[in-house]
């Protein structure tokens, strides 16, 4: 059997074995732990049903809900009170024992919402400022024009005359009739003739002069009319907004007498008007551009310039070749494949050459006289150019910067003649090893006797030693001269061995005797055995006749 209990807390109903009855039980809705009594199960007559078993702790929790019965009222004086009493002690003891709930952080609900804030501000101000600068913008600009153009087509119809009449004006403000004071015009572009056209070409109105000049380009050029509109068109060079259009149309238009108005087209400020000018000049091959015309070749334009250059062909030789040896990368680049073109020969680099050795300005020049120094070194020498590169060379030979000496010297090699002599002597007193051995090679080739002795003074130097013998060597029988001679008996083995190769090499019999003495006293026994060689080699040559 059991009895139906109600929580006296939330009043659910519970299904209770009477054996349950007189202990603590709790509620499963709102887990209020209460006592149950016989007292109790008078308040619902229900029928039990079950029987389920109790917990070992006298809680019974295996029980089943059923209908709550009606919450009924409690009088003050009831003993209710105490109930309730004892159901705050309990809940505020669970209270106690429960954990303190966990507080929820709205950190992180308040940086999402500002970051959306934010994304949300920052589109739509993009937004916004696109729309306002490629939309809203160009419609007001459009329609601005268009109301621009209405106001005048409705001022110019204003005083339109009536049927067609001009001495029939319409009527105008006020009373009576006014007079036509801007009679209609015509589109513009929209022309019957050359002189309606030329009437629009001027400065001011710029759209009416940019749709006058293109109309103008595409009509046939007409050498009556070609100076008239020649000149109308030069007054607009001066005007930035209409200027490219007029030089498109001069372009058109020129012939070789305006070369003169095309030249000074090279030095405008606009690109388009330069670009007509480098295009336009090589057709009529006029020689009064040549020189303008080259001058672009240092700048910006000097691709333009090449190309109108190479139409004019080797007539433009003498201009370009002047920028043969500019330091500005660019140009001689241009000006170098513009004369291979020509086929210009190396006379004409060699006179220019000349003229930057010569003319230029020391300071200012430097860099120009290296690069045609450096052009002479790796051409061989044309004889009727020799002499005059070589004076031309020798002040750059005995330049204070090294690097400019250095250039001379090499440069020498090819070109150098006797007239240099002097100052490659000169050099041969250098501290600069590499220029004293530059200066002694030259000399070598050049075979002047009156190198000898100051070459054979460097026998006496270690560092020089070779260099020198192996110059005089090459310098034949001149260099038997008795100061050389006498260095057989110079106290230095080393010495007295040199001079043994240097003679064997290139002496002759006047050493004979000497060389001989040398084989049979000297007691080093390497420089007696030289001294023997060099007299049969001397006796070997004159018997072949060499």
């Amino acid at each position: 059997m059991s009895t139906i209990v109600n929580c006296p807390a939330c009043q659910t109903a519970y299904d209770l074995p009477n054996e349950s009855l007189g202990k603590r039980v709790r509620c499963r809705n709102c887990q209020f732990s209460f006592p149950t009594s016989p007292a109790d199960a008078g308040r619902l007559e229900v029928e039990a049903v079950g029987d389920p078993d109790s917990d070992d702790d006298g809680l019974v929790s295996d029980v089943r809900v059923v209908k709550p019965a009606p919450a009924r009222r409690i009088r003050d004086d009831e003993d209710a009170r105490p109930s309730s009493r004892r159901r705050d002690d309990d809940e505020d003891d669970e209270a106690e024992d429960a954990p303190p709930p966990k507080k929820k952080s709205s950190a992180l609900m308040y940086f999402l919402l500002g970051g959306g804030v934010l994304l949300f501000v920052l589109c739509g101000g993009c937004g916004s400022f696109g729309y306002y600068l490629f939309v809203y913008l160009p419609k007001k600009a459009r329609e601005a024009q268009e109301q621009m153009f209405a106001d005048i087509e409705k001022e110019n119809n204003k005083w339109a005359p009536v049927d067609n009449n001009p001495f029939n004006p319409g009527p105008g403000p006020g009373p009576g009739p006014g007079p036509i004071i801007n009679p209609p015009q015509k589109r513009a572009g929209d022309y019957a003739n050359l002189d309606e056209a030329l009437e629009d070409a001027k400065p001011g109105d710029v759209f009416r002069a940019q749709e006058a000049c293109k109309w103008i380009a595409r009509q046939k050029a007409d050498d009556a009319r070609r100076l008239n509109v020649i000149n109308r068109l030069e007054q607009l060079l001066g005007d930035v907004f209409i200027r490219d259009e007029a030089a498109r149309t001069i372009g058109v238009w020129a012939s070789k007498d305006q070369a003169p108005l095309l030249i000074t087209m090279l030095d405008n400020d606009s690109r388009e008007v330069k670009k007509v000018a480098f295009d336009t000049l090589p057709k009529f091959k006029d020689e009064r551009a040549i020189e303008p015309l080259a001058k672009k070749l240092k700048g910006f334009e000097h691709v333009q310039a090449e190309r109108a250059l190479a139409v004019y062909g080797p007539v433009a030789e003498k201009e370009v070749v002047k920028y043969v040896f500019d330091p500005e990368p660019g140009t001689l680049a241009s000006a170098r494949k513009l004369l291979k073109a020509y086929g210009t020969k190396n006379e004409i680099y060699a006179t220019q050459a000349i003229e930057e050795l010569t003319n230029g300005d020391a300071n200012r020049d430097a860099n120009r006289k290296l690069l045609a120094a450096a052009w002479l070194e790796k051409t061989p020498a044309e004889a009727s150019m020799q002499d005059s590169v070589a004076r031309a060379l020798d002040p750059m030979a005995r330049d204070n910067d090294f690097s400019a000496r250095s250039a001379a010297l090499k440069a020498l090699k090819n070109w150098a003649t006797k007239d240099n002599t002097p100052t490659l002597v000169g050099l041969l007193d250098s501290q600069d090893g590499n220029i004293r051995k530059q200066a002694m090679e030259i000399l070598g080739k050049l075979k002047d006797e009156r190198a000898v002795l100051p070459i054979a003074l460097r026998l006496l130097d270690f560092f020089d030693r070779q260099t020198a013998s192996n110059t005089l060597k090459g310098m034949g029988a001149i260099v038997e001269i008795p100061e050389v001679v006498n260095g057989l008996r110079n106290k230095d083995a080393a010495i007295r061995l040199e001079v043994c190769r240097i003679l064997g090499a290139a002496g002759t019999s006047k050493s004979t005797q000497e060389l001989e003495r040398v084989a049979r006293t000297d007691k080093n026994k390497e420089v007696a055995a030289t001294a023997a060689a060099a007299v049969k080699a001397i006796e070997d040559r004159e018997k072949d006749g060499k």
